[in-house]
C-alpha cells in the first residue's frame, strides 16, 4: 500500500529535560521534510516552559507517574488514535532523530505488509559524541529501543500496553512491549538504517567501548535493573499483575534473551 501524505504522530513523553535536549528532539521532528506531523510533548508532572513558545501539542499531566515515560505515551497514543492518526511513532525527549527517518519508515509500511516497522540507532554520550558501540541483538532484530518504533494501525490497540504494564516492568518497557507484539502475532520489520540519535544512559555502552567514565555521573547500570525485575518477576503478586496486564507472564530470561523475536524475525523475513 502506497502512503501520500499519511499522518503521523510523534509522541514524547518528557520530566526535566534540558531546554536543549528538548530543542534537538523537537527540530529534529520539523527537519524531516513531511508535512502531516503532529509532534505530542507529555509533561509528566513537571513544568517544562519553553515547550509552550514551540508549536507543538503540549499536554500538561499534573502529577508524575514514575513509570519511564510509559504513561505519557498511553496518553499521547489515545489522543493519535482518536484523532485518527495513520501511524503513531515514539522519540523519546533526550534522543532525536536523524534526517530521513520518518520517511524511510513509512516507505518501509508501503513494500511490506508489516504492521510495526522499527529502525536502528546511533548511540551518542550524554554531550553527543558517538560511541562506537554495536549492539547485536539490536542488529539482529531481537531489540528495539522505544524511540524505534512506528505503529500502523493493526498495532494501535497495543498502545494501551504503555499504560497498563505493571510499574517495576517500566525499566525495560521496550522488551516488554515488543515481547507482547509477538506473542499476539503481530508482523514487525526494520529498515536496517541507523536513524536515531541515542544519548545512552547505561554504563555498559561506555564500559564495552573502553570509555573513561570518569566524564560521566549517574549512569545506570543494567546489571542492577535486570536484578530488580527478575525479583519482582519472582515474586507472588507479579503473576496475577502480569497476567491482568499483559496476558501472560514473562520471564527474566524471556525478555534479556528474545528468543521469541529471534524466531518471530526468522519466520517474517527481518533480516
Amino acid at each position: 500500500m502506497k502512503y501520500s501524505n499519511p499522518k503521523i504522530a510523534v509522541i514524547t513523553p518528557c520530566y526535566t529535560e534540558s531546554d536543549d535536549y528538548l530543542l534537538d528532539c523537537f527540530t529534529s521532528v520539523k527537519n524531516q521534510g513531511l508535512t502531516n506531523v503532529s509532534h505530542f510533548f507529555i509533561s509528566d508532572g513537571t513544568s517544562l516552559p519553553i515547550l509552550d513558545t514551540l508549536p507543538v501539542r503540549h499536554i500538561k499531566l499534573d502529577t508524575t507517574h514514575n513509570d519511564n515515560g510509559n504513561t505519557p505515551r498511553a496518553i499521547g497514543s489515545l489522543l493519535a488514535i482518536a484523532e485518527n492518526f495513520d501511524f503513531i511513532t515514539y522519540l523519546d525527549a533526550d534522543n532525536y532523530y536523524l534526517d530521513n527517518h520518518l520517511a524511510s519508515m513509512v516507505d518501509l509500511f508501503s513494500i511490506r505488509k508489516y504492521d510495526v516497522v522499527s529502525s536502528l540507532r546511533v548511540f551518542l554520550d550524554l554531550y553527543g559524541k558517538v560511541i562506537p558501540y554495536n549492539k547485536s541483538k539490536e542488529n539482529r532484530g531481537t531489540h528495539i529501543d522505544t524511540s524505534c518504533f512506528m505503529l500502523g494501525r493493526k498495532a494501535f490497540p497495543f498502545a494501551t500496553i504503555w499504560a497498563s504494564m505493571p510499574k517495576p516492568l517500566s525499566p525495560v518497557c521496550d522488551r516488554v512491549f515488543l515481547q507482547k507484539l509477538f506473542l499476539s502475532g503481530l508482523r514487525v520489520g526494520s529498515t536496517k538504517q541507523k536513524t536515531v540519535a541515542f544519548r545512552s544512559q547505561y554504563k555498559m555502552h561506555y564500559e564495552e567501548t573502553g570509555m573513561d567514565l570518569s566524564n560521566y555521573r549517574n549512569l545506570k547500570d543494567l546489571g542492577n535493573i535486570i536484578k530488580d525485575i527478575d525479583a519482582y518477576l519472582n515474586s507472588d503478586e507479579s503473576f496475577d499483575e502480569c497476567i491482568s496486564a499483559l496476558g501472560y507472564h514473562p520471564t527474566t530470561e524471556s525478555l534479556i534473551s528474545q528468543q521469541l523475536c529471534v524466531r518471530n524475525m526468522e519466520e517474517n523475513s527481518f533480516f
